[in-house]
């Protein structure tokens, strides 16, 4: 089946936030999810957490439940893995 994409803003913006990059996508037949990836502009850490919608539109040859997923950009670092040595 193919369907289409639209990013929706929550409370992240398109273009501070966000850069979709998505138009459509061919997904196997029975197919109930998919990860999709959204480039992040750069995050910095004394911002919070930032959402956004995914809706999916124009299936061909399906028929979709809600059709919307929500993303969420985390500004959570993760820090490199301590290790010691005896």
């Amino acid at each position: 089946m193919q369907v289409g994409f639209q990013v929706n803003d929550g409370t992240a913006t398109m273009a501070i936030d966000y850069n979709p990059s998505i138009n459509t996508r061919e997904l196997p037949a029975r197919t109930t999810s998919q990860t999709v990836t959204v480039l992040v502009v750069r995050r910095h850490q004394c911002e919070s957490d930032e959402t956004f919608y995914l809706v999916m539109n124009l299936p061909v040859g399906a028929i979709p439940g809600d059709g919307v997923g929500v993303g969420t950009i985390s500004t959570t670092i993760p820090r490199p893995a301590s290790r010691s040595t005896t």
